[in-house]
């Protein structure tokens, strides 16, 4: 049996904090994930990972640019670390 959805228990909030926002080329993102991976015996500092999908701008016929969606060639996963258990992100 798969152990890791068997034991469950609530985490309390330990901050907010932005990794990613739309900007003017990023206009598309879905399915984040973040995972916590441990520094183990060598003392290293906890590094969190996050990853997702995101998709770039879509021009319009007209000009003006619209939201992307899911599915476009130019859509990608991306990926960003913080070693100050998420305070900051490196850039994606």
């Amino acid at each position: 049996p798969n152990m890791a959805f068997e034991k469950t228990r609530s985490l309390p909030v330990k901050m907010f904090n932005t990794v990613f926002s739309f900007s003017k080329r990023w206009r598309y993102a879905h399915m984040a994930s973040l995972v916590k991976l441990n520094g183990g015996k060598l003392g290293k500092k906890v590094l969190f990972a996050a990853a997702w999908q995101a998709a770039p701008a879509v021009q319009a016929h007209d000009g003006s640019v619209k939201l992307a969606v899911e599915g476009l060639d130019s859509q990608r996963i991306l990926i960003s670390f913080s070693n100050d258990e998420g305070v900051s992100w490196t850039q994606h």
